[in-house]
């Protein structure tokens, strides 16, 4: 048995209404706006290029780092400072090069 509303047969026809297009573009129909939206943004990436997206970039990365910052669990990177008085003795201590 096929469930329909009791008001099916007073229903007008299906118009194009103002209604009907914010429907298309926030509704579950809105995938073709989304999908067009989609396919205008990667045009543009070709055509305008990387460097025309940087801004862009960087301040989505920027924001992702702000919302959800990674977490250091160790530091991987050890900064070893040596300067010139620092070799001079070394070479002054072994009695060679470096």
């Amino acid at each position: 048995m096929e469930c329909v509303p009791a008001d099916h047969a007073t229903r007008p026809a299906r118009a194009w209404s103002s209604g009907r297009a914010v429907r298309l573009v926030t509704g579950a129909h809105g995938r073709p706006a989304a999908l067009a939206i989609a396919v205008l943004l990667a045009v543009a990436y070709g055509v305008l290029g990387e460097q025309a997206w940087r801004l862009v970039r960087d301040g989505v990365f920027d924001t992702y780092q702000c919302l959800f910052p990674r977490q250091v669990e160790r530091l991987r990177v050890v900064i070893v400072d040596i300067d010139d008085a620092s070799l001079a003795a070394r070479v002054l201590n072994t009695g060679g090069s470096p």
